[in-house]
């Protein structure tokens, strides 16, 4: 997330919402705003408490027993999830190949005729950059196939070039999913939009339960699409990708083996027993990614430069180096 912590109005109007009544069943004036940030008609939007919220949602409003949902390996672990809860079949599609992935998931979509395919632009863990143009290029084939593309935009303003939301508006095979709180630093609140064709909102808000959208939530999301709001977002962002280059070469300098990605976490390799050492040496909580089928790597994000060399002075003590590691890059 943005160690910068979030805008001080964002944080300001979710303390002033009304608690005593209930929360708007439709988010209207949350969806109401991102409608015209964004200049897509109200009915593409839908509001939740998180990604996670919606997504359970979203699948089972397009999946049927036995379908298959196409992953873009590895990525977010409740996708998997979701497609289990609607009785539906995953198929990982990584980028260990000489083909380039693109290709890979094109292939996959002829192979497998799945009626999702997933991907999060750009990628968790990996922090892969996606082009627009590939986007459309799966966009397309999947509409030609009867298949919805969920492109996941949660970090998107941590890159050096955004691609915006929505990355490819108005397309009637896409749904995006864009949480706020990451970048905006509220993952308290939970807090994300749904983006795409009409009849999959409605659809999708068919499969929810009431009053999943807190009004602090609400109120929260409105005051992001403010002017100070999105200043501040910019501002820390830029300041985080900067933090981020400087982490890098101060893990090269201790002998870390990473591999830098195009957003504000780097890769590190740390086993699991390092990470536990790291964690009681010096109360630091490291993202292992095992269950993302990568041995041996960590994901750790750029702190603020306050504490940095706090921070890589602890991973150098829970790596215990002797000799400089292999640079993963």
């Amino acid at each position: 997330m943005n160690p910068y912590g979030p805008p001080p109005c964002v944080i300001e109007s979710a303390r002033a919402a009304n608690l005593s009544a209930y929360p708007d069943p439709t988010s209207l004036a949350a969806r109401a705003c991102a409608a015209q940030h964004w200049h897509r008609p109200i009915d593409e939007l839908a509001f939740g408490a998180g990604v996670s919220e919606l997504l359970p949602a979203l699948f089972a409003a397009v999946l049927r027993r036995d379908d298959r949902v196409v992953l873009a390996a590895p990525l977010y672990g409740e996708y998997a999830r979701a497609a289990q809860l609607a009785d539906a079949k995953t198929v990982g599609v990584t980028r260990r190949s000489t083909m380039p992935y693109v290709n890979r998931l094109l292939a996959a979509l002829r192979r497998h005729t799945p009626r999702v395919l997933v991907i999060v632009a750009p990628g968790n863990p990996l922090g892969d950059a996606w082009t627009r143009d590939d986007l459309a290029l799966l966009a397309n084939a999947a509409a030609e196939r009867d298949c919805l593309l969920v492109i996941d935009q949660s970090y998107d303003a941590f890159l050096d070039q955004p691609l915006g939301d929505p990355a490819l508006p108005g397309h009637p095979a896409v749904v995006h999913l864009r949480s706020l709180t990451k970048d905006f630093a509220i993952a308290g609140l939970r807090a994300a939009y749904a983006i795409g064709p009409a009849p999959v909102m409605t659809q999708l808000e068919a499969q929810r339960a009431p009053w999943a959208a807190s009004t602090p939530a609400q109120a929260a999301a409105i005051a992001s699409f403010s002017a100070d709001a999105q200043q501040h977002v910019q501002q820390t962002t830029r300041a985080l990708r900067r933090d981020a280059l400087a982490f890098t070469e101060a893990l090269r300098t201790i002998g870390a083996g990473i591999r830098m990605t195009d957003v504000h976490w780097v890769l590190c390799s740390l086993s699991v027993a390092q990470a536990a050492r790291l964690e009681q040496a010096a109360g630091i909580r490291v993202r292992t990614l095992e269950d993302h089928l990568l041995t041996g790597l960590a994901r750790i994000a750029a702190p603020i430069p306050a504490l940095q060399a706090e921070v890589v002075s602890a991973i150098a003590t829970a790596l215990r180096l002797h000799s400089p590691s292999t640079d993963l890059s």
